[in-house]
């Protein structure tokens, strides 16, 4: 079974040409970090106009990595259930071509949620930049009530680990700025009690699954790039913030 892609010709090109060169200008123009022994990136999942550059910078940090399977989180915007569910379809489409998958062992596969869900698709196509042939397991969250239990199955894997968030949203320009630098303070701090708290993000459950990974391994945490639609769009009145964030073992 294939999942064909979503919202290829909204969140980003449909063309194929065309959608290289757009995320080869975003590459050039990335911020970006040479970190050894990297285990995992934050990165947005908006409009590529609007994050496609932090996007970039996650995945440009990533790279040192030289992997080809991958660990893919994100929040289901459309289903409610509890802790996550992985997918079996056998191919992601996108338009550079197919990604293989398998579902991620230990969740309960339900592939409905997956079929219209954005956080992980426009992923793909910086993976495949970055990587060419890849191999994803993914899982989309709800309400984390496990977040030991599902976090270790995450870990089982040892793969590098790619979360699809953005941070605040459609607040004026100044408050989001505050706010994401407070949201990101407790990331990269491990501060899984504060976040869970104060965090403001999409896909907060997660990256809580991160952070409790991150923290039994004794990783550390690091910004890459920080913006928001204002700066990227040009719209300062209602942002929303996108964040590239590194997570490797010190």
């Amino acid at each position: 079974m294939i999942r064909e892609p979503a919202v290829a010709g909204m969140f980003y090109p449909y063309d194929r040409d065309e959608l290289l060169d757009m995320i080869k200008a975003f590459w050039n123009e990335a911020k970006y970090e040479e970190i050894d022994n990297i285990r995992a990136i934050i990165s947005p999942h908006a409009g590529y106009i609007y994050s496609g550059i932090v996007a970039a910078s996650a995945f440009k940090t990533l790279r040192t990595c030289k992997c080809k399977e991958f660990v893919l989180l994100g929040p289901s915007h459309y289903y409610y259930f509890p802790n996550a569910v992985t997918s079996s379809f056998e191919e992601w489409l996108t338009p550079l071509g197919a990604a293989s998958q398998s579902p991620l062992p230990g969740l309960p596969v339900l592939n409905e949620p997956f079929l219209k869900e954005h956080s992980l698709e426009v992923q793909l196509p910086f993976l495949q930049y970055a990587f060419k042939e890849i191999k994803i397991y993914p899982a989309l969250f709800g309400d984390l009530r496990e977040a030991e239990r599902i976090s270790r199955l995450i870990e089982n894997l040892e793969l590098p680990i790619i979360v699809s968030s953005d941070l605040s949203h459609y607040l004026p320009y100044e408050e989001a700025v505050n706010r994401d630098r407070r949201t990101i303070d407790l990331i990269v701090n491990l501060d899984i009690h504060g976040f869970a708290k104060y965090g403001d993000a999409c896909g907060k459950e997660a990256i809580r699954a991160l952070m409790h990974i991150a923290k039994r391994n004794n990783w550390k945490a690091k910004l890459v790039d920080y913006r928001n639609s204002g700066d990227t769009a040009g719209d300062k009145s209602a942002v929303v913030g996108y964040a590239s964030i590194a997570f490797y073992e010190g």
